[in-house]
This record gives structure tokens, C-alpha cells and sequence, in this order.
């Protein structure tokens, strides 16, 4: 098919405008989609910030009144006395040494974990390497959890060493298996100012 020297140029003029068309699309449509997406990040943020401030606006009378509450004898017992971070560890690790006593379970390490101090709270921490078998851990963790005052367990992992019994030793209890468990144990302190 002969095209006429003005059908050539027409065709060519259609096809570069064709391509200049799906240029536009393939850059305007992702801009599009970047666009609407920080639209909608930034009606979640302004609703994120309207609810702050409405919480900021009521800081006159909760502050106080969490003050009264954290300030009562009851909720005292769910903090440590106030004393010196490196003593309270101490206090953490014996109580750990204390709560293994008696039992298969052997305390590897504890080591104290420095913790910034959070608003009204100051934490203390300590970092736990043990071995047991399950039923210790269990009441290792059950005694920390359920106890005073309210310990906090992060970061936990358990990890079984030597596997499965062989079938003739499963009656032989020095064979069971044995748990090499971790994890860091996190106390509270009510800061001084907010005792009195």
C-alpha cells in the first residue's frame, strides 16, 4: 500500500502523538497513585493528631488523677522500693537464685541491663540464662508473672538441647531433656517525687 506524502506525515503525527499520550500515562499514573497514598497517610495522621490533642487538653485533671492512683498503698506493692538501679538488679538476681532452689533448674548467668527511665517509672532490668527442664521454667515464669511487685518478661527464647531420648533410655529420668532458656526480666520503680 502507497501512502501519499501528507497520509505518511499525518500517520507519523498520529503515532508520535500515540506515544507521547502513553508517556504521560505510564509517568502520571504511579505520581497518581504516590499522590493519593500520602493523601490518605495524611488524613490518618491529622486524625492521629486530633486525637492527641484531645488527650492533651484533659492533662490538667488525668495527670493528677493517675498521680493519686499509682500514689495509694495498693498500687505500691506492684513496684519495687525506690533505691539505687545496681542494688534493686541485685535484688532481682537473688530472687531468681531463690526461685530455682530446690529445683533441677541451674541459674548459667544474670546480668543487669541498663533501661532509660520511663516518665514516672524508673525500670530495672536484668538479663536470664538458665537450663531446666519444662516444669521448672514453667514455675520460674509463672512466679515471676504472678508475683509482687509486677515483673515483665521480654524477649524470651527457648531453645531444647540434646533432642529426643533414645527409645531404651526413656525411663531413665538423668536423660530428660533439658531447656536453655533466655530472656530479660523488667521491674518497676516508682520514681521518689511521685511517692510523696
Amino acid at each position: 500500500m502507497n501512502l501519499t506524502r501528507w497520509q505518511h506525515a499525518l500517520l507519523s503525527l498520529l503515532i508520535l502523538i500515540a506515544l507521547i499520550i502513553l508517556l504521560i500515562v505510564a509517568v502520571a499514573k504511579p505520581a497518581i497513585a504516590q499522590y493519593q497514598g500520602l493523601k490518605s497517610e495524611l488524613q490518618t495522621q491529622q486524625q492521629h493528631l486530633q486525637r492527641f490533642h484531645a488527650i492533651a487538653s484533659q492533662k490538667d485533671t488525668l495527670i493528677p488523677f493517675y498521680k493519686k492512683q499509682i500514689s495509694g498503698k495498693i498500687a505500691q506493692q506492684h513496684f519495687l522500693p525506690v533505691m539505687a538501679p545496681s542494688l534493686a538488679a541485685a535484688r532481682l538476681q537473688e530472687q531468681i537464685k531463690g526461685l530455682l532452689q530446690g529445683t533441677p533448674g541451674q541459674l548459667i548467668s544474670t546480668q543487669p541491663v541498663p533501661a532509660q527511665q520511663e516518665g514516672l517509672f524508673t525500670p530495672v532490668m536484668i538479663r536470664i540464662h538458665m537450663k531446666s527442664d519444662i516444669e521448672t521454667l514453667l514455675h520460674v515464669l509463672h512466679r515471676l508473672e504472678d508475683g509482687q511487685p509486677l515483673a515483665f518478661i521480654d524477649n524470651l527464647q527457648i531453645q531444647l538441647i540434646g533432642g529426643n531420648r533414645p527409645a531404651n533410655n526413656r525411663r531413665n529420668p538423668a536423660n530428660t531433656n533439658v531447656l536453655d532458656t533466655r530472656f530479660d526480666l523488667k521491674v518497676y520503680m516508682l520514681n521518689q517525687k511521685e511517692r510523696s
